[in-house]
């Protein structure tokens, strides 16, 4: 009875939540072998279930692996988000690196430039400003 109820289960369901199962199933066999004696069974608890010890220890190993296995799932999982996290904002600034050099013309380059000169014309720091006569020269700064 019991050994047919329990020989369709693996060894690792005493850990799982597949152990209820089996109790239910050793119940009612139980049940149907002792019913016309007069015994009716109202629970068969799983508590101390010995096994030998060396498919105690393989039960053991094989749950740890799995427990790995799920974790290494977990772990690549959170590497893949971040390699998508990456990739989006890469697109992204590539999109606006695009979007700044069609903005980009030798007008806006000289409004700049006039700018930054004025904004060190007007630093204490600054004292002598030299610009070249040519447009696309750099500013210069002596001190």
């Amino acid at each position: 009875m019991i050994r047919s109820a329990t020989a369709t289960y693996q060894f690792n369901t005493l850990y799982t939540s597949d152990r209820e199962k089996l109790a239910q199933q050793l119940r009612d066999n139980l049940n149907k072998a002792l019913n016309d004696r007069g015994i009716v069974i109202e629970e068969t608890p799983l508590r101390s279930v010995k096994l030998p010890e060396s498919i105690e220890q393989s039960v053991q190993e094989r749950l740890k692996a799995e427990q790995e296995s799920q974790r290494m799932k977990f772990v690549l999982d959170k590497e893949r988000q971040e390699a998508d996290r990456k990739r989006i904002e890469a697109q992204g600034n590539a999109d606006a690196q695009k979007i700044l050099a069609q903005g980009l013309t030798d007008q806006t380059l000289r409004f700049k430039q006039i700018e930054a000169m004025q904004q060190l014309a007007q630093s204490q720091n600054s004292k002598v400003i030299v610009v070249n006569g040519n447009q696309n020269a750099p500013v210069m700064l002596q001190p």
